[in-house]
């Protein structure tokens, strides 16, 4: 099902030259692409890497937020400080949309544009968490019950991250890596990161970026090769080919999603040393994809 309602929608006022104040619901600046995340056209790849992209689904918040943005010697610096709450936002767990909610957010990033070096940014963001992931599942007796797989009543999520952008107009890069940590969660903290280069040939783009995810159950690793043309100056036709590989451990999935009578046939699984229950096994994929991006 879909429901219509504001991405964005916000009032600003400029209070000088280099300070913006801004209040209603913003974009929430999680990542280093967060403020154009659903402008395709603003970046080279069909989808961001979901290595890092698929940690925080929080794409915006009610409250207000700080710019500042100051000239210096060795480029423009800028600063964005962002408050306010989330409720009742989808989340997608175990194959399936549930509500989160995400209070007393705050997030704060630095960003240095220079001229010959680049962008380079640092970012914070955390928040106080309340979600229940329940479903009804068949247990290892053939009764149906109904099993709670997540519950957080205000545990604080942190997510650091440190990024780098370089475009000259033939060459061009990107890095982004990110730490995700939930308080008193039983699971251990998540770091992934992403690396990208490309170059332009004329109207083409060619690029090659390589992901990993670590969690406490395993690795996800992936490279993607993407070809780009641009039609018209607004219009551009994207390719790529993506190598999904999570091998690298036991129980990981990666950002593959088991539904969750998957997700307790593994845990019985583990738990009665196999003798109940089914294991997840190991996930890859060979993901071909063709689309177009356009701005008018």
């Amino acid at each position: 099902s879909w429901e219509v309602g504001p991405g964005n929608l916000y009032l600003a006022w400029e209070a000088n030259d280099n300070l913006t104040l801004r209040a209603g619901r913003l974009g929430t600046p999680i990542y280093m692409y967060s403020e154009t995340l659903n402008v395709g056209f603003s970046y080279p790849w069909l989808r961001l890497p979901e290595e890092v992209y698929s940690l925080v689904q929080l794409t915006s918040h009610d409250g207000g937020d700080v710019l500042y943005n100051r000239s210096t010697d060795i480029g423009t610096l800028s600063f964005q400080v962002a408050g306010g709450q989330a409720i009742k936002r989808d989340h997608y767990a175990l194959d399936d949309i549930h509500d989160i909610d995400y209070r007393k957010v705050f997030a704060a990033n630095l960003a240095l544009s220079t001229d010959n070096f680049g962008t380079f940014r640092v970012g914070y963001a955390e928040a106080d968490l309340q979600i229940t992931v329940d479903e009804v599942i068949t247990n290892v007796g053939g009764a149906q019950e109904n099993v709670l797989f997540n519950g957080l009543d205000g545990q604080k999520g942190k997510f650091s991250s440190v990024g780098h952008q370089y475009d000259n107009g033939t060459w061009l890069s990107a890095a982004e890596a990110v730490k995700l940590t939930i308080e008193n969660d039983n699971d251990a903290e998540t770091n992934a990161f992403y690396i990208m280069g490309g170059r332009r040939f004329g109207d083409y783009l060619a690029h090659v970026t390589y992901g990993q995810l670590d969690e406490s159950s395993g690795r996800q690793v992936s490279m993607t090769y993407g070809l780009n043309y641009n039609i018209t100056p607004t219009v551009t036709l994207k390719g790529e080919y993506k190598r999904v590989d999570t091998s690298q451990g036991d129980e990981s999935i990666g950002v593959f999603k088991a539904n969750a009578q998957q997700t307790y046939n593994n845990g019985a699984y583990q738990k009665s040393n196999g003798l109940a229950g089914a294991p997840l096994g190991t996930h890859d994929a060979d993901i071909f994809s063709v689309g177009v991006d356009f701005i008018f």
